[in-house]
């Protein structure tokens, strides 16, 4: 394929995803300047618009149609099943990303491994996952308590759900305060990290970091009350201040980013692990989240989310980042 020719890109997301991402508004200048023809496909309409498939490659997050709340499960089910009709039917066009692949890292558990398989050693900087335990649904709390101890697992623990979706979490510090609520869940050990979050945001060969914040440093108290939190509380910003979970208010911090310091985390590391999580989970666009261990300066690799809204990235290099992945995988078919 030669690369003087049009790159003809579709667009297929849901409504809310596409207003928070900012596509195709974000990238259309660009586009328009390299030569890439820019499509909106209302996945709504695929079978009565009888739409052509002359596209080099497609962006959806399809999965999401399952979150819009005026529709019925069975619209969404439709809805869902005619777009992956119509990439079947069309197998020479790019999917970003696949389907399958993409439906796999919703499962925590699934990401878990994905990240335990992409640990790394590198200038002195271990790239590790905390232990983490499967706790499944249904199981009476002495029984999770007993798994807990088995495994020893070292207290506090963040109790997250199993899907990515679902955005609530707690912080639990002592085995007595483990119950029901606990299942189903993924138990993961907690580590102290200043209250920083690094979040790395990927597209396909190039990636950018920013710092967001995070839960404050606790101790081990094993009389101190579980917290209960939302994860966008934590590090979205414009959330406000939360004493029980932020060490001062994140709007009057000034947090770093990859442009404003290129070396805000070992750029090697990064290199290493982007390629890693890239090839194992099989996502060209995907973000995953850092923590720097206070004890040690090891990096922690705590979640990875198959589409992000990369927030934070200015749109001027969101845009670059983004035609040059469209231009890499279409060109090197």
């Amino acid at each position: 394929m030669t690369k003087s020719r049009i790159i003809r890109f579709a667009v297929m997301l849901p409504k809310d995803k596409a207003r928070k991402i900012r596509i195709p508004e974000r990238i259309e200048s660009l586009c328009q300047q390299e030569g890439i023809e820019v499509t909106t496909i209302d996945a709504f309409k695929l079978k009565e618009d009888k739409i052509e498939a002359n596209f080099d490659i497609v962006l959806h997050k399809i999965f999401d149609y399952f979150n819009e709340p005026e529709l019925t499960v069975e619209q969404m089910q439709d809805v869902i099943q005619n777009c992956k009709d119509f990439f079947e039917q069309n197998p020479k066009m790019i999917v970003l990303d696949d389907t399958e692949k993409y439906r796999k890292c919703t499962d925590r558990l699934y990401c878990t491994r994905i990240m335990r398989e992409c640990s790394l050693f590198v200038d002195g900087i271990q790239v590790f996952v905390p232990k983490s335990l499967e706790i499944a649904a249904g199981l009476p709390s002495d029984q999770v308590r007993d798994m807990l101890s088995e495994a020893k697992i070292n207290f506090p623990i963040l109790v997250k759900p199993m899907y990515t979706s679902d955005r609530k979490m707690s912080l639990v510090f002592s085995l007595d305060d483990v119950n029901e609520k606990c299942s189903p869940s993924l138990v993961q050990e907690f580590y102290n990290h200043n209250d920083v979050m690094y979040k790395v945001f990927v597209m396909n060969n190039r990636y950018n970091v920013i710092q967001r914040p995070s839960i404050k440093n606790y101790e081990k108290d094993p009389h101190q009350k579980p917290i209960f939190l939302d994860s966008r509380d934590v590090s979205k910003m414009g959330r406000g201040f939360h004493p029980e979970i932020h060490k001062s208010d994140p709007s009057k911090q000034t947090w770093q980013s990859s442009f404003s310091n290129p070396d805000i985390l070992n750029k090697s590391v990064l290199n290493s692990l982007c390629v890693k999580l890239r090839d194992a989970s099989g996502l060209k666009m995907f973000g995953f989240d850092l923590l720097v261990v206070r004890e040690t300066g090891h990096y922690a690799i705590v979640d990875l989310n198959p589409f992000p809204g990369f927030k934070g990235i200015p749109d001027d290099v969101f845009a670059d980042d983004f035609v040059q992945m469209l231009k890499d995988l279409v060109f090197s078919k």
